[in-house]
């Protein structure tokens, strides 16, 4: 599967904190950076909500497991050209239930 691998992606898992107002604030610190993997972007997973058409899912990545990967973490992603955009984790899914690959799908961050 590794062969299979042509992006990177960088993982970062937050820490809640109350500032000196009192508020809850999340600051984010890297988990696993240049992580190997393969991203399926998706443009047809999209479902009525409210209303309103709405997609629930902007890719699929396949990775080798991280033991430490959790479903709150963020996964950041720089394109060719230097841009960055963050993504939540939606689902981690173990495909072969033998820990060989895992499949995360995201979804684009709204905030911070």
């Amino acid at each position: 599967m590794e062969h299979l691998y042509n992006k990177t992606i960088d993982i970062d898992y937050f820490v809640g904190q109350v500032d000196s107002s009192g508020c809850n604030v999340k600051t984010w610190f890297p988990r696993e950076q240049e992580v190997k993997c393969r991203i399926n972007w998706t443009t047809q997973n999209f479902k009525l909500v409210n209303g309103k058409l709405t997609n629930l899912v902007d890719a699929k990545i396949y990775l080798s497991p991280i033991e430490t990967l959790n479903i709150n973490d963020r996964i950041k992603f720089t394109d060719t050209y230097g841009n960055i955009t963050y993504y939540d984790i939606i689902s981690i899914k173990d495909n072969d239930q033998i820990q060989q690959f895992l499949t995360l799908e995201i979804k684009e961050r709204q905030n911070d």
